[in-house]
């Protein structure tokens, strides 16, 4: 049965309608280093596994190689013997060698030495019988070789000029895709319908088939082509491990569509070989319904569907509502649109290029170009503009123009609000924006109670104990930070409500408290003081009662600074610390403040809590009072005690002395009795 998610549907018709033109997606720089373009016949080979670039400049007797590499300001340079024919050319892993094809049965290899490079060269000849779909280096060192009926792991010997065979599977293969982040090689064949085939390599030495599917995709009938590679991705979303499909279904829609079909696969290998393999279920379907030239690419956990015709991204988030579900299958709508916006051209950035820099003047950036190649998880090459490697990086500040005064509901508009927070807290990097906008829809009151307490729910559940096994939060607004960038800024704006505040700060700790996360000092004491600004004292009174504050000392010391305002803080103060296990100092400290240097004394001798430390601080503050009197009492009243006063002494001798001192000249000039 299809089930539809209403209001999801209106969300996603005003998204799509406010079109987001805002530098939400922005390309930065992958690779420091750029390699203009020049007059020189110039080829390109791409690694898109190992996610490279490499250049080879065409000379009268060699070849110029310039390797590039995405996330690396490092680039290697070499030559080849310009005679040879090259198909397809890869780098290893160290830079000690490249590998070319010339054809579909020859590999030739090519070691450098650490002087100068010697042209070792070993040929790998098929005989025909199966042709060389590719070749991959893996991280060992070794090759990965994929015919049309076999895939081979060779052992690259250097010294020897030649390669050793280590491991190899007869299977028919039609095309297929490397990825060493996952040590992953996914192969299908065509027929009445496509099957997938997963290997997972370990050690070299070790190939496992363990997964397999097939995607209902016939390449015989009249305007289905094959799958290309680029039509097949391994990624990685909420730590869930995915092999996504780019497929066209004209059967959907008036005009067609485009659907990423996307199918989970076993992160970790099993720790037993198993000659079982697995069945990988579809579980989500993503749909544009849009036809035409599509790129994938996976940012922070965001599927971006490129269309080239449009100039448009389509974003999808596997953790937000879908549209529908049947048989178990997810079906997404795209989140929302975005329009790539172009790399700021600087002289700075181009630096390298010294003489070269004319080439950018006047320039035009074209976006979605169609000479564009995508490297997965976020690359793109421009083959225009020489070497450019580009990373796709979201800006998540103008995550805001989502949320529009054209809403037509207020449903909606809090429905809205709640989701962005939800998709935020789900993106690296995002605190910032999240405090940004709490802070600004509270200072605007633009939230009722209710949409406080989902929101205060999503954003605690993140750091609450009963989120162990959650994996698609990324972003984290601890308590400290909350009350920092948030409340804090708040309570300082003349035109809030503190009684108000207080109330949405409550919350808040209600929040926290069904997470079963205990409640920072510094968030109990901003709750105090905006309570005791907003003169609900016999609010205060009552919820110290009902014991719904702790027994902080933090919040006995605000209740103090209140004492002058109202009498009952004080008290309130007390009251906190009386309830404290070896309270007597603090309660002390309390009563010294308000300079009632004899209810402090009275109240430690209650507790049968006296020790040198009280004493001595009891002692100090009647010396500070300027009463003469009061100190003769206080020290009169230890020094009763020998034993007691012994202890005192040599607890702090040269204070006990001055003391001493000090009780002396009272007594012996009569300065007490005078007083």
């Amino acid at each position: 049965m299809l089930f539809v998610n209403v209001l999801y549907m209106k969300t996603l018709k005003f998204l799509l309608y406010i079109y987001t033109n805002n530098k939400m997606l922005n390309l930065v720089k992958a690779s420091a280093n750029f390699t203009p373009p020049t007059n020189e016949k110039t080829l390109y080979f791409h690694d898109h596994a190992q996610r490279r670039l490499c250049l080879l400049h065409v000379g009268s007797n060699h070849f110029r190689g310039v390797m590039h590499t995405a996330g690396s300001n490092k680039t290697f340079n070499f030559e080849l013997p310009s005679s040879e024919m090259i198909s397809l050319l890869k780098i290893s892993p160290n830079c000690k060698a490249v590998a070319y094809e010339q054809s579909q049965n020859i590999i030739k290899f090519v070691s450098f030495g650490e002087r100068q490079q010697s042209f070792l060269v070993s040929d790998l000849d098929s005989s025909g019988a199966s042709k060389i779909l590719g070749f991959e280096w893996l991280k060992s060192g070794d090759i990965l070789i994929v015919s049309y009926c076999e895939i081979s792991i060779y052992q690259f010997v250097e010294q020897k000029h030649c390669l050793r065979r280590l491991r190899s599977v007869r299977i028919c293969t039609n095309a297929y895709v490397y990825s060493p982040d996952w040590n992953l090689l996914v192969t299908w064949t065509h027929g009445r319908s496509t099957t997938f085939t997963v290997f997972r390599i370990k050690n070299s030495a070790v190939l496992q088939k363990f997964s397999k599917f097939e995607v209902e995709h016939v390449c015989n009938v009249a305007k289905s082509q094959p799958l290309m590679e680029r039509q097949v991705i391994v990624t990685e979303i909420y730590n869930n491990l995915y092999i996504g499909v780019l497929l066209t279904n004209l059967m959907l829609y008036s005009s067609g569509c485009v659907q990423v079909q996307l199918y989970p696969v076993q992160k970790t290998p099993q720790s037993r070989l198993s000659s079982s393999v697995l069945t990988a279920k579809l579980t989500d379907i993503l749909v544009v319904n849009k036809v035409g030239k599509f790129a994938v690419h996976v940012v922070d956990n965001l599927l971006l569907m490129h269309q080239q015709q449009l100039q448009a991204t389509f974003v999808f988030d596997l953790s937000s509502d879908c549209f529908s579900i049947k048989d178990g299958i997810k079906y997404h709508f795209p989140l929302f649109q975005v329009k790539l916006q172009p790399p700021i051209l600087s002289t700075s950035s181009f630096s390298s290029l010294s003489s070269s820099l004319s080439h950018f003047d006047n320039f035009s950036f074209e976006l979605y170009c169609p000479n564009w190649i995508f490297y997965q998880p976020d690359i793109i090459v421009d083959p225009k503009l020489g070497s450019c490697l580009w990373r796709l990086e979201f800006n998540f500040q103008y995550a805001e123009s989502f949320i529009s005064s054209k809403v037509a509901s207020v449903e909606l508009f809090y429905f809205l609000k709640t989701k962005l927070i939800a998709f935020l807290i789900r993106r690296n990097n995002a605190g910032d924006v999240v405090q940004k906008l709490l802070l600004r829809w509270l200072r605007q009151r633009a939230l009722n109670i209710q949409e406080l307490r989902d929101i205060f729910d999503r954003i605690n559940f993140v750091i609450s104990p009963k989120n162990n096994d959650e994996k698609t939060d990324k972003t984290q607004l601890t308590q400290n930070a909350t009350i920092e960038k948030i409340f804090q800024p708040l309570s300082t704006l003349k035109e809030t409500d503190k009684l108000w505040l207080a109330k949405v700060l409550l919350q808040y700790v209600q929040s926290l408290l069904n997470f079963d996360i205990t409640v920072d000092a510094e968030v109990w004491k901003l709750l105090v003081v905006l309570l005791a600004e907003a003169n609900e004292f016999q609010l205060l009174q009552e919820m110290l009662y009902q014991r719904v504050f702790p027994d902080l000392k933090p919040l006995a010391l605000a209740l103090v600074s209140f004492a002058a305002k109202n009498e009952s803080c004080f008290h309130l103060a007390l009251h906190i610390l009386m309830h404290r296990k070896n309270s007597a100092i603090e309660v002390c400290e309390i009563l010294l403040e308000q300079k009632d240097i004899i209810s402090a004394l009275k109240y430690a001798r209650h507790l049968d809590a006296l020790d040198p430390v009280i004493a001595l601080k009891l002692i100090e503050a009647a010396k500070k009072s300027n009463n003469p009197l009061m100190f003769y009492s206080v020290f009169q009243f230890f020094e009763k005690d020998s034993n007691f006063s012994k202890q005192l002494q040599a607890a702090s001798p040269k204070e006990w002395d001055t003391f001493q001192a000090y009780y002396e000249k009272l007594r012996n000039h009569g300065a007490a009795v005078q007083m």
